[in-house]
Parts: structure tokens; sequence; C-alpha cells
């Protein structure tokens, strides 16, 4: 049990101890060039090593708790080179094709930690969000990350995707959850000051949230055609699970949280940003006919009809009409009407 604690700490320092060796080598050392090589190779077994741990846990003679050792590096990520041990391991299982094994292994147990966590009092958040920006700034990885166990489950409910989803738990984090706002607003006297500064803690720190979680989603988006369209997808059906969102008296334990949608729209926004400016080029990119597309991934059938009858709906957008085509659309148009959904 001691041994499976310590194990990753182990490693991270012998790793350590071999890169420190390496800078000990002189330049005009007569062979440089051999020692280099025998340092290199010391730190590739070392990581093929601890990669070894998460593939094979049950070959070790000592017990290894994998969950005790994902805590580790979760916790340490930020301290003591954890961050490129974690990249050394990745590289590993790439080239020993259990890549996929990592991350079924690793990510969906962080996602869960991140929902458990009490977002008003703790600020681990951010060493999860920093795995998940490590894995993906890998594109391999991040080609294959929708692949990952409970990436977008099927039937979920509109209130599900948040806890249930691999990004969910990531995506919902903001001072919008009930938890942070009562945690920072409910006391009895605030002045003036107290509140501003308040708000601008708050916005700075959402920001921040915003430009990692825009980070992660950019990765998944610039990985490849499968990919984007897997993570379109899943953006897709979550707006068009929560449709009731926009009625008047609508349950709030049966849609998402307003910290969640506002922050896939905040990252929408910011993806739309490029093409959506008045100069832009790429603006005329936006395809007028989405709606007639077959393929298209916004669900229009629970909507309310302003301008015409449900009758009239049907029949303008009956075979006609629809126009089918085998490919998905470009990612301009699914980006701005996904937004304007959101919006």
């Amino acid at each position: 049990s001691t041994h499976c604690i310590s194990s990753a700490a182990s490693d991270v320092y012998k790793r350590q101890r071999a890169l420190s060796t390496k800078r000990l080598v002189k330049i005009n050392d007569p062979i440089r060039d051999e020692k280099i090589s025998v340092v290199d190779r010391a730190i590739v077994l070392i990581s093929s090593y601890a990669a070894l741990i998460f593939q094979v846990a049950d070959m070790f003679v000592d017990e290894i708790d994998i969950d005790k050792i994902i805590e580790e590096i979760y916790m340490k990520i930020n301290t003591g080179n954890y961050d490129s041990f974690l990249v050394d391991i990745i590289t590993r299982t790439i080239e020993n094709e259990a890549d996929l094994d990592l991350m079924n292994l690793i990510l969906p147990k962080l996602s869960k930690k991140l929902y458990s966590l009490d977002l008003s009092i703790q600020s681990n958040y951010n060493n999860i969000l920093t795995i998940f920006e490590i894995f993906l700034s890998n594109k391999f990885i991040a080609s294959k990350f929708h692949q990952i166990d409970n990436f977008h489950p099927e039937n979920l409910k509109a209130y599900e995707f948040e806890k249930k989803s691999l990004l969910g738990p990531l995506l919902r984090i903001s001072p919008l959850l009930p938890s942070i706002f009562t945690h920072n607003y409910d006391q009895e006297i605030l002045s003036k000051q107290q509140i501003q500064i308040i708000h601008e803690s708050l916005q700075t720190e959402h920001g921040v949230i915003i430009y990692k979680l825009f980070s992660i989603c950019d990765k998944l988006i610039r990985s490849g055609e499968t990919s984007r369209n897997e993570f379109l997808k899943y953006l897709s059906d979550i707006v068009n699970k929560n449709h009731l969102r926009r009625g008047e008296h609508a349950q709030v334990n049966k849609i998402a949280t307003d910290a969640f949608m506002v922050n896939i729209t905040l990252i929408l926004m910011k993806f739309s940003q490029p093409f959506l400016s008045i100069n832009s080029t790429r603006l005329n990119k936006i395809d007028s006919n989405y709606l007639n597309y077959e393929n298209k991934l916004i669900d229009l059938s629970e909507e309310t009809k302003l301008n015409s009858t449900i009758q009239e709906y049907n029949e303008y957008f009956s075979n006609d009409n629809v126009i089918n085509i085998d490919k998905p659309l470009n990612f301009i148009s699914e980006c701005f009407y996904l937004l304007l959904t959101y919006i």
C-alpha cells in the first residue's frame, strides 16, 4: 500500500535525477553523445515502467492502488515536474498502442472527482483542467478523445449531461453555480465596495476558466474531422434536449444549469468571433439554407412556431425542400447556428 502511494513520486524523482545528470555532462566531454544516449534511455525506461503500472497493475508483487496514484498525480500535477512526467507516460502508451486504455483509466475518474468537489471552497478543479489540457496537447490523443467511455453517453436527459458525460463536470465550473453564488454573496451585510471586489474577483477567475475550457474544446475541434463532428454532436444534443429552458415555467431540476449552458455559449462565441467580424472573408460560408439540410445538428421539431402553424412548417420542410448530402456541413455553419440556438 505504501509502495503504491509513493510509486509515482519515486518515478518522478528518478526522472528528475536523470535529467539533472544529463545537464552535468560537459559539452567538451569526448564521450558526451554516449553518456547523453544512456541517460535518455534511462528516462524512457522510467516512464515505460510508470506506464506499466497503469496498463498491467496486477503484474507487480506489491499491491497497486491505481486510484491513489491518480489522486497523487492530480494533487501534484502543478509541482515537482509531474506534468512533464505525465507527458512521458502518455508518449509511452501511444507507442504501445495503449493510449485509449490510459485515458479511460484516468480521465473519467477525474471527471467524476471534479463533479464531487465543493467548488465554493476548493480550487483543486484547476489541477484537473490542467491534466485534461496535458492529454489534449497531444494531437493524436485529441483525435481519439471522443472514444473515451462516457464522452457522449446515449439517451441522457437534459439535466444529466453535466454529471454523466465526460466533459460535463468541466463545462459547469462557473460563479453561476448556486453553491459558489451562495458562498460569496449570502452574507448579512456587504458594502458596495465588498460587492464590487467579489464581482471583479469572480469575473477574473471565470475568465481564466473560460480560457482553459476553450483551449480544451479547441483541441478537439482542431484534431480532425471525426473528433470535431463528434464534439459538435455532443453540444447539439445538449441544447436539443434542453429546449424547455426557453419556457416561462421551466422546471429547474429537469434542465441543465445556467452555469453549464452559459459556459458553452461563451465557448461557441469564441469559436465564432473570427468569422462574425464585418470584415471577415468567411462570413459568406454561413449557409443560409442550413435549416433545410436533413443532417443538420439542430432539432427544431419541438420548437414553438411563431409565423406558421405546425402543418405549414411540416409542409415547408417536407421532402421536396430537404437537402440531402452525405457529408457533414461545414464547421462555420454548424458553429454559427449552434451559437444562435444556445443564445
